[in-house]
């Protein structure tokens, strides 16, 4: 079933409401976009930036958390090797 943005006119003027966040805001705070009603998009800004965001900020985490595991692993194996080498 497709999303209808409810629209309200208010002293700002036309103001939609967004599909995620559910709060009225003025259409100069939704992306422009020719298929779309008032060629503006369903989802305010701020939910675009943090829908668009979210994925690389958990990317990034699980990068990190991959790069410390291996510098771990190494160091593992360096201590191993220097026991050898002296026992």
């Amino acid at each position: 079933m497709p999303y209808h943005a409810a629209e309200q006119t208010t002293e700002l003027g036309i103001e939609r409401q967004c599909r995620y966040c559910g709060e009225f805001w003025p259409l100069d705070f939704f992306e422009r976009s020719p298929r779309c009603k008032y060629g503006r998009t369903l989802e305010c800004n701020a939910c675009r930036k943090e829908r668009r965001t979210a994925p690389v900020v958990e990317a990034t985490r699980r990068k990190r958390a991959r790069s410390a595991a291996c510098s771990s692993r190494k160091a593992d194996r360096s201590r191993t090797t220097e026991q050898r080498a002296s026992g």
